[in-house]
């Protein structure tokens, strides 16, 4: 025992605790470890005992760490995977794919009905896209390769965008109204670089005083596609050069003819995410979440969550071949 708690003592040294990763990691679906039963999950939580290395961190040698440990053993409640927010996130996924649906047969196959339904329900896309971003920004904090998972992220969505731009057009739909430029998976990818690149600032930011911050800068960029960043009554008009190319797509300025299916720009949307990074913080060291978000209600939204980015990945290219064939057979072959 002396000896391994020497190594432990070497090796856990400016390493994060492992209850706080793991509360990550049940937000997020992310998954170092088979859950116990599971038979391997893709995303699942490994339901094991933490330790909170906390104690561990500031003990002074190997005698203080075997008191640590002694001491910070916990029960396997923390492995409880947080079941209600996987049908959360399966929700939104399920609204998404619904949306997306809505506007494929009333934009592209002329289902009028179809059409007035999604019309009524662009209110509340920004709101099903935020929830993500959100949990994005919370699980980036805890994340250990936060480059690799950014780069992962960006690779999908540039596949995806060649979805939107080359077959979706083969199925006969028009490019400029299925195009994807900039889309959620873009934006999550590249804040995650951000956050990579800027850790060691935002680190040295109170995680009150960041999350005020991030999202009294989320309010007053909003508007920046249409010309002025404004709060509290205070309008800060943009150059006009930013509006007269679509350069600066990406950080939300495009010309007024621009259109693309699924866009969130950085501006605004970075902040966001960088508001989730520092609750992120906010919720280290709490043992875990009310009781209700670790039971099951509607289980086939849990699987929806569970697989949430290979749904986004592959629901519009089955359902434009679904909605292509039904057309074809339904006009006599």
């Amino acid at each position: 025992m002396p000896c391994l708690t020497a190594v432990i003592w070497r090796k856990t040294r400016g390493t994060a605790g492992v209850r706080e990763r793991n509360l990550a990691k049940e937000i997020s679906g992310e998954r170092d470890l088979p859950a116990a039963g599971a038979g391997g999950e893709e995303f699942g939580v490994a339901d094991v005992p933490y330790i909170d290395l906390t104690e561990v961190l500031n003990a002074s040698g190997p005698a203080d760490v075997d008191a640590a440990l002694k001491n910070t053993q916990g029960s396997k409640e923390n492995g409880k995977r947080l079941e209600f927010l996987d049908e959360l996130r399966g929700f939104c996924v399920l609204a998404m794919v619904i949306y997306h649906g809505l506007y494929l047969l009333g934009q592209h196959f002329g289902v009028a009905p179809a059409l007035a339904a999604y019309q009524a329900l662009q209110p509340w896309q920004p709101g099903v896209a935020a929830i993500f971003i959100l949990l994005s920004g919370v699980c980036v904090r805890f994340s250990s390769n936060i480059k690799v998972r950014a780069l992962q992220l960006l690779v999908w969505a540039a596949v995806l965008m060649l979805v939107t731009i080359l077959l979706l057009p083969a199925l006969g739909m028009d490019m400029r109204e299925t195009a994807v430029w900039f889309g959620v998976l873009h934006l999550l990818g590249f804040s995650k670089l951000l956050y990579h690149y800027g850790k060691g600032v935002f680190e040295k930011i109170p995680k009150l005083l960041g999350m005020a911050v991030s999202m009294l800068a989320f309010v007053f960029t909003f508007g920046g596609q249409h010309g002025v960043f404004s709060i509290f009554g205070y309008d800060v008009k943009l150059p006009q050069f930013l509006y007269q190319t679509n350069i600066f797509v990406p950080l939300g300025f495009h010309k007024p003819d621009f259109y693309a299916w699924d866009y969130f720009p950085l501006l605004p949307w970075f902040f966001l995410f960088l508001f989730a990074s520092f609750l992120g913080r906010y919720m280290e060291g709490k043992d875990k979440l009310p009781d209700f978000c670790y039971k099951r209600y509607v289980l086939p939204l849990g699987f929806f969550g569970k697989h949430a980015l290979l749904v986004y990945l592959l629901h519009l290219p089955v359902m434009a071949g679904i909605f292509v064939l039904i057309r074809y057979l339904s006009s006599g072959g």
